[in-house]
């Protein structure tokens, strides 16, 4: 018989493929990258294989998609409507100024203000739009490249399909793959910065190596040496066998801040799909003011850095402000298969205040959402303090069973929310989230300031018995079978709705 126990409480620390779209019951295969090399890695006859939104796959590994258990059920009910409303997010920008069109069939030399003269790449207009301008990208349509958001200026899409692309990859299906060895391809175009590389939008992903003698351990290792990449591929050609391969070769951050040393204030970004990079997707803002994310799909962030100086390190983020952040308000979005966090407010000396991360689905990733501040003497920064956080209404589901989750070198960190306190000066509220099976723990609290700031209210935890924790607390751990009440009240102020489900 199940276990719902009323909790106050549940806080702790806590590949792949994934997907874009609903939640359908799909299959738990063995990952492409965890077969035997003489096992095929396409399993293309299953009629179970997941996919959302004609965009991506949403497959996993180490946690079962299909279940019986009628909690489970339910949740996967609620991340489907979840995601339903994601992939109709209205699109609703309005410019007080100019309206600029940037469409994948566009020409430069055009004026770039009707979808019938867009411009074909926004570096045309980067330096024209001003406050109060908006720039709208074609949906259906992928675009390739960095993009620089400029003060006051809103980003969004028009047209009809699904949401515009934002990629940092190279398409791997325009070059050559040359067979160099048994079952060794090679790409012929050279490589700067390679940290990632995905097939079929996610069905399978490539894991790196160090050693040549490495390669051939499991199907789509991949070796990058002297400029180029190498994949293990026993199935034939990777351009053969596969419809869509993209290669993350990049050293930045997607859609970043304007460079010129400008807060990023006053801006919106409303219904991209924005992905496949080695460093963060939304990232390197500077300080953030009036920020909002909206209707946005978000993942396959980060690896870049898997192997720095022969030491790994972990890198990569679907969204992160940095340093200092006010009024920022990031929901109704996807955000999936991140190498490290899918929503993170972070840095040394920093400032943050009214943060509001609502309404997302957060799938596969280390952490769901992750915030921390140290204090740096030696760095320059605001006053190292935390205003009002507001965590509400989140679908945050297996985190520590993404792609990254294998690759990392710092294992056994996973969690749905992992937050250091210490520096809150108004509450942190955490409520009406789901917080679906997580690897490790739910909620991991490092350093608190005084416990009347810490909210937890009308939280679900669905808690695989002893394979995850609900709460940890600087090594105090609530799992279940304790008494949850007690533990959640040692260290929240206010405590009330929170329910756990033991699915095992």
């Amino acid at each position: 018989m199940k276990k719902i126990i009323s909790i106050t409480l549940i806080f702790a620390l806590c590949l792949c493929l994934c997907a874009c779209g609903g939640n359908k019951p799909g299959n738990s295969l063995t990952s492409p990258n965890e077969s035997n090399k003489n096992d095929t890695f396409l399993n293309s006859d299953d009629p179970n294989k997941p996919t959302v939104m004609n965009m991506f796959y949403r497959n996993t590994l180490g946690i079962e998609i299909v279940s019986d258990n009628p909690d489970i059920q339910a949740v996967d009910q609620k991340a489907d409507d979840l995601l339903k409303k994601i992939e109709d997010y209205p699109d609703s920008l309005k410019a007080t100024g100019k309206t600029y069109y940037v469409s994948a069939e566009g020409d430069d030399k055009n004026d770039g203000l009707t979808p019938e003269t867009a411009v074909k790449s926004y570096l045309v207009i980067k330096n024209i739009v001003t406050n109060g301008d908006v720039v709208l990208f074609r949906r259906g349509d992928i675009f390739r490249g960095q993009i620089r958001l400029m003060p006051g200026v809103s980003y969004g899409a028009y047209g009809t399909g699904i949401k515009p692309r934002i990629y940092g990859s190279i398409d791997g299906k325009e070059g050559e793959w040359k067979e160099t060895d048994d079952d060794i391809y090679t790409y012929n175009a050279p490589m700067t910065n390679y940290s990632n590389i995905i097939f079929n939008n996610g069905e399978a992903v490539g894991r790196p190596v160090q050693k040549k003698d490495e390669l051939t351990d499991k199907a789509l290792n991949v070796l990058y040496k002297s400029g180029k990449i190498s994949v293990y591929s026993p199935d034939g050609n990777p351009a053969e066998i596969f419809d869509n391969i993209e290669i993350v070769d990049d050293a930045y951050c997607l859609v970043a801040g304007n460079g010129n040393g400008e807060d990023s204030r006053d801006i919106t970004l409303q219904n991209l799909c924005i992905m496949y990079t080695g460093v963060h997707c939304i990232g390197g803002l500077g300080s953030a003011f009036n920020f909002t994310i909206e209707g946005c799909v978000i993942g396959f962030a980060g690896g870049r850095d898997l192997y720095k100086g022969g030491n790994p390190v972990s890198l990569g983020n679907a969204i992160e402000f940095w340093y200092e952040a006010e009024n920022v308000n990031v929901h109704d979005n996807y955000i999936f298969q991140c190498y490290d966090t899918g929503i993170t407010h972070q840095g040394p000396n920093s400032k943050f205040n009214n943060i509001r991360y609502t309404d997302n689905l957060i799938e596969y990733c280390v952490w769901g959402i992750e915030a921390w501040t140290s204090h740096e003497e030696d760095q320059e920064g605001p006053d190292n303090t935390y205003g009002e956080v507001y965590i509400e209404n989140n679908i945050i589901r297996h985190s520590g069973y993404g792609w990254g989750s294998l690759d990392r070198p710092d294992k056994n960190v996973y969690a749905d929310i992992t937050y250091s306190a210490g520096d809150h000066t108004k509450p942190l509220r955490i409520s009406g989230n789901i917080l679906d099976r997580t690897r490790r723990n739910a909620i991991n609290l490092n350093n608190f300031p005084d416990k009347s700031l810490l909210i937890l209210t009308d939280n679900t935890f669905l808690i695989e018995g002893k394979r995850g924790t609900a709460i940890n607390v600087i090594r105090d751990t609530c799992k279940i079978g304790d008494d949850f009440d007690a533990f959640a009240n040692k260290f929240f102020g206010t405590v009330s709705g929170n329910k756990l489900i033991d699915v095992a």
